[in-house]
């Protein structure tokens, strides 16, 4: 359809004419600017960002549940924290894995498809010094695990997917089943390599080792799900611990070993009767046989006492327990 001319561009065109003058006339169609967004086929983007914000609110639970699972089996403080949630190709999944490979195929029924979660071999071998006796530290060496460390992963994986099924039931009641072991990361085909995953990525950290495990999801397993991980069912990791959590919590914290010290008194002695001290020789404390004794848990005193005897053994009397007040002070 032609465009009809305004007066004004009817005038200047005129005027144009008479004067031998070129006249730019602006129409409609030149103000209308279109606006063009990109798109990468290569990587779509099939989650939205709500969506992307309620996995990462829901694997920041799941970080915080690893840790508490992770420090009960190895007997030392174990740190995890969520690094990233990102969507990608699964190509690009396989290719960022390390060959060999601690990776497990699972199963999350009643949903379709297979998730992956892959342990850095940092992390397992740390897991396998230390549950055989050691420190927890890793071994910088490239090969495949044997079967008897496999048998010790499969401990570990088999905990790590009790932890994700708890993590999951504010949003669908999920039984999280191990279908295999791959030490080849390039003979993990669950989905096409074009396909979009999930991947959320988590650091280890302890004393002795750092590392990385790597959960994956594929589209198609979330995909039935989407609706409810929209914004208006985001879970908040905030909420109030429930008794059942914090009964857990006690009895994990039960396992552990602590130092408990009792400090019968001090004294000031010189480093010359320090050098000529023998048996027999009686040294004087700054406490008194009726004062009570201070008794340490770990570096802290927390609990004054009695010296006395159980049975044939020297024991102490826990007479009352030290004021918050009084620590501060």
């Amino acid at each position: 359809m032609a465009e009809i001319l305004s007066q004004e561009e009817i005038d200047a065109l005129l005027s144009a004419v008479s004067y031998g003058e070129e006249v730019e006339v602006e129409t409609e169609s030149a103000k209308t600017e279109k606006l063009i967004n990109t798109y990468d086929f290569r990587h779509p983007a099939r989650v939205s960002k709500d969506q992307l914000r309620t996995l990462q609110n829901l694997h920041d639970n799941f970080a915080r549940l690893l840790s508490s699972t992770f420090s009960t089996l190895q007997r030392s403080i174990i740190e995890i924290n969520l690094v990233s949630v990102d969507q990608i190709t699964y190509s690009e999944f396989i290719m960022s894995l390390s060959s060999p490979s601690c990776t497990y195929t699972f199963r999350l029924e009643p949903l379709e498809g297979v998730a992956i979660l892959d342990f850095s071999q940092s992390v397992v071998f740390s897991f396998v010094d230390r549950l055989f006796g050691g420190r927890g530290t890793s071994i910088v060496t490239e090969r495949e695990i044997t079967w008897i460390e496999k048998s010790v992963m499969n401990n570990i994986i088999n905990r790590s997917l009790r932890d994700l099924e708890r993590t999951w039931e504010r949003i669908i009641p999920l039984e999280c089943n191990v279908e295999m072991l791959e030490t080849n990361p390039e003979f993990v085909q669950v989905v096409p390599a074009s396909e979009t995953v999930v991947l959320i990525s988590f650091e280890l950290k302890s004393e002795n080792v750092n590392g990385l495990i790597n959960l994956c999801y594929p589209y198609i397993s979330i995909e039935p799900i989407a609706v409810r991980l929209g914004g208006q069912n985001l879970v908040s990791s905030a909420k109030e611990v429930p008794k059942e959590e914090l009964l857990k919590n006690r009895r994990r914290i039960e396992l552990f070993n602590t130092l408990i010290r009792a400090h019968l008194g001090f004294a000031d002695i010189t480093v010359g009767e320090l050098v000529n001290m023998k048996n027999g020789d009686v040294v004087t404390l700054d406490t008194r046989i009726s004062d009570n004794i201070e008794i340490y848990v770990g570096n802290e005193i927390k609990f004054y006492g009695k010296m006395g005897y159980v049975g044939k053994y020297k024991g102490v009397e826990i007479l009352s327990r030290v004021l918050t007040e009084e620590m501060e002070d």
